[in-house]
């Protein structure tokens, strides 16, 4: 029911070994990088490649953790244009009244930049917002960006309507 990262080792200059474990016997595991699923495994380590000054967003769930059925995705993209005189940009998430910081990205001189969140909670709405930072530590203003998540929209309720020799469906989605 829940995945523990037990820890994280440098193995070489591009590569970090991730540990997991769970509370259930035997589990099938999901690794998910970056939003998108990897592989499943009953593996408890693997060598991920992480480029030098960047980094990936690792998710590991249990049988327990997966999403059962169809649902949106439980991620949102964070995206922004690049600032001049900006050396990184700080990406934070509001949790209960305080700004947390959720990543630093170091600008590469690329057009735009982009963070894939956590895993979202269903049905609640998410507040994020970048900040620039220049050469002497001085911050921009913050670009602000708020989320609803609904990924577990409610059933639609449908009634049948039979006329006297026809077999239309009228579909009500009240």
């Amino acid at each position: 029911m829940t995945v523990t990262i037990e820890s994280q080792t440098i193995v070489g200059d591009d590569a970090v070994e991730v540990r997991w474990s769970s509370d259930l016997p035997a589990p099938q595991f999901f690794v998910y990088v970056d939003g998108k699923l990897l592989f499943a495994t009953s593996l408890t380590s693997y060598i991920f490649v992480v480029p030098a000054g960047g980094s990936i967003h690792l998710e590991v769930l249990d049988e327990a953790g997966a999403i059962a059925g169809p649902a949106w995705p439980a991620r949102a993209i964070v995206a922004w244009f690049a600032v001049p005189g900006a050396v990184k940009y700080r990406v934070e998430e509001l949790l209960a009244a305080v700004w947390t910081v959720r990543d630093e990205i170091v600008d590469r001189g690329e057009g735009y930049y982009r963070v894939t969140t956590r895993s979202l909670e269903d049905v609640t709405t998410h507040q994020f917002r970048v900040v620039a930072i220049g050469a002497t530590l001085n911050e921009s203003v913050a670009t602000s960006l708020t989320i609803l998540t609904v990924r577990h929209p409610s059933t639609p309720h449908v009634t049948f309507d039979y006329d006297e020799g026809t077999t239309e469906v009228l579909i009500d989605a009240a």
